[in-house]
């Protein structure tokens, strides 16, 4: 059952402190590892991804797994603007794997129903996790997901490109080229120069 969202007098609205990125990057790395662990490209991107947005750095592959309920229930007071930014996090660091493991595809779907997330992609990732790559790649171009993704890079297997961890899931999340630092959008930043930084 989803964690209900906060009263206006109970959400918090203000950036994670240090306490609560390790939480964050414990639902994330959580959701998105397979089987065997990261990959050395997953830990890259979460820790670019945490460090560039939040200011706090995490090591991923020394957090402690947690459940989806439990995970959710730590973010009680947040409301779904920033839940849906976890979400997307979780699908982007989920969504480099290649292909995606059945059990991954699973378990972001758990994770996003215990934080009341309902964002279409999450579809798009569990058909991938099923080996229909055609599919996600029909589905990802006629949504225009990769409208701004030169064509060069769409013939390797490139890590994202997008400059927003939300860019394209039909959330509609905001794009900006600087990290924000509000509470709803503290996610939301240039990727691409955080991952050059962390090489």
């Amino acid at each position: 059952m989803p964690t209900p969202l906060p009263s206006a007098e109970q959400v918090l609205l203000v950036p994670p402190d240090a306490n609560e990125t390790a939480w964050l990057g414990r639902g994330v790395v959580t959701a998105v590892a397979a089987p065997e662990g990261l990959t050395e490209l997953q830990q890259l991107l979460v820790r670019a991804l945490f460090v560039s947005m939040t200011g706090h750095e995490i090591d991923p592959t020394a957090v402690q797994a947690v459940g989806p309920a439990e995970f959710a229930d730590g973010l009680a007071r947040r409301n779904l603007e920033f839940r849906t930014r976890i979400v997307q996090i979780m699908l982007l660091c989920g969504l480099v794997l290649a292909p995606m493991p059945a059990v991954v595809a699973a378990r972001l779907r758990e994770f996003a129903d215990e934080l009341g997330v309902d964002d279409d992609i999450i579809a798009v990732a569990q058909a991938y996790a099923d080996g229909a790559l055609d599919l996600a790649g029909t589905d990802f171009a006629r949504n225009g997901y990769l409208a701004s993704v030169e064509p060069a890079r769409l013939t390797t297997r490139a890590g994202p490109t997008s400059s927003c961890a939300g860019a394209g899931t039909r959330s509609r999340a905001r794009n900006t080229t600087t990290p924000s630092r509000s509470a709803t959008s503290w996610a939301c930043g240039d990727s691409r120069s955080a991952l050059a930084a962390a090489r």
